[in-house]
Parts: structure tokens; sequence; C-alpha cells
């Protein structure tokens, strides 16, 4: 089994209008992260270098909650491609 993983975007954001993502495209930009540390680990591989240029907001476990903090703070949050989204958000995928 493999989990494929992307990221919810303010709806209005800058990335919004891409059909996917890069390391590159997130360094430096807010982002909510899993709260377990295994998989914050394989997403910090997956950033590589940029991963230096994380900024993590916050971390959590429960989708929901997340997604309105991001909502609210315009921050994106990194989850499985497996989720329904509502707007205002929108979820690329690397």
């Amino acid at each position: 089994v493999r989990e494929q993983w992307g990221v919810l975007l303010p709806a209005d954001g800058a990335l919004a209008a891409r059909e996917a993502v890069c390391p590159q495209d997130l360094a430096g930009m807010p982002l909510i992260l899993p709260e377990r540390e295994s998989v914050r680990n394989e997403l910090l591989n997956w950033f590589g270098p940029y991963g230096a240029d994380l900024q993590v907001t916050a971390t959590g476990n429960l989708l929901y909650n997340l997604a309105a903090l991001a909502r609210e703070s315009g921050s994106g949050v990194l989850t499985l491609l497996d989720i329904v989204v509502s707007a205002p958000l929108r979820l690329l995928a690397p």
C-alpha cells in the first residue's frame, strides 16, 4: 500500500491555480504537518534541501481542525490525498 500525499492550500492563495506543487514551492510558506514523527520524517525527506526552509506553524492529527486552522491562518496542510476537501481550500498533489 502506497500513501499519496498532497497539500491543502487556501483557494485564493498564490499556489492554488497550479495542478501540483514541488518542495521548492512550499519552502518558506507556513505549513501544518502531521503530528506523527514517522510521517513528518518521511515528508522532511521529500523536501530534501528545502526542509531547512520550512516554516512549520503547527502539527496535529485531526484533519478537520487542521483544515479550519489553515483557512484562518493561510497555512498549507500536508495530508493524505484521499480526504474530502471543502471550500475555500484546494488540494494539490506533489
